[in-house]
């Protein structure tokens, strides 16, 4: 299966061989013979390497994910043996960064002392390549509906409410209402594309037929929030990342006429589930999830 696939990924039997580690007329007998035995053919042959046949797509496709499991019940069983020795590897959106990563860190700490924690902050679309990859056992941040239930499972951690923030001095500060129209009438500055109003975890908010401005995208905190502090634009945020601009008058928060509520799930693929280990760091996720909310940061 790792031959198979690793043809497919390079399209050369040369190629290949140097990736597993063996001659190059090896691994085509070996190719050969498995091709005799399942009385297909795997791979067109040219002089300009190796293209993958309809059959042998359906192949790959059954033996990189049959690899992962594999791969992933060696992990589990590293997990789980000889006291919880072995290594989680958890991804987190920057939104988690300031409060839920601190308490969630230290209550695995505290859990697990014996236990090797990767905790990794990334934007989503890196989090959730690390997942589809396998480069992270657990992934912590709002809700992904694009990935495929058959594959994943993910478990609601905490839903929260979001706050709207502008300068003092910004248009919409002196409204008494603002709607959802008025307020895509002006640049947001946020981590993501403005689908995130209407993406799944955020509930609450129609955007169809509203004309929405361009907004300012960044994953660096402190240049949103800059960016807000000087006028130039909105923001969409959980409340405790602003809250000192709050307390001393530098932001403050609109008077929304609509709600928008956001969905952290912790998510993991369907054969990690299986592990006892990081069943539980779930439910320490969880636990950690209901003793926050907004009035709490």
């Amino acid at each position: 299966m790792r031959q198979v696939a690793a043809i497919h990924r390079h399209g050369s039997f040369v190629k290949a061989a140097d990736e597993i580690g063996v001659a190059q007329p090896t691994l085509s007998k070996s190719i050969s013979r498995l091709e005799d035995e399942l009385g297909v053919k795997l791979f067109e042959r040219s002089g300009s390497g190796a293209k993958v046949t309809p059959m042998g797509a359906l192949i790959v496709a059954r033996a990189e994910r049959i690899i992962h499991e594999a791969e992933r019940l060696s992990r589990d069983i590293e997990l789980t043996a000889s006291g919880q020795v072995g290594e989680a590897r958890i991804g987190f959106g920057p939104a988690l960064r300031p409060v839920f990563l601190p308490r969630f860190a230290e209550a695995l700490a505290a859990r697990w002392p014996r236990l090797r924690l990767s905790l990794n902050v990334q934007h989503r679309d890196r989090l959730l390549e690390d997942l589809q990859s396998g480069a992270l056992d657990i992934l912590i941040m709002v809700r992904a509906d694009e990935l495929d239930d058959r594959d994943y499972v993910q478990t609601e951690i905490l839903r929260d409410d979001v706050t709207i923030v502008v300068a003092p001095t910004h248009p919409l500060a002196r409204l008494p209402a603002v709607s959802v129209e008025e307020f895509l009438r002006y640049p947001n500055a946020g981590g993501a594309a403005p689908t995130m109003l209407t993406a799944p975890g955020a509930h609450g908010v129609d955007l169809s037929g509203v004309r929405q401005e361009p907004w300012i995208l960044s994953n660096d905190d402190r240049t949103m929030t800059m960016l807000t502090l000087q006028g130039r634009a909105t923001r969409i945020v959980q409340k405790h990342l602003v809250q000192e601009e709050l307390d001393k008058g530098l932001l403050v928060e609109l008077p929304m006429t609509w709600r928008l509520t956001v969905s952290i799930t912790a998510t993991m693929s369907r054969a990690a589930s299986h592990s006892p280990i990081l069943r539980e760091i779930v439910q320490q996720a969880e636990s950690i999830g209901r003793s926050l909310s907004s009035r709490d940061f």
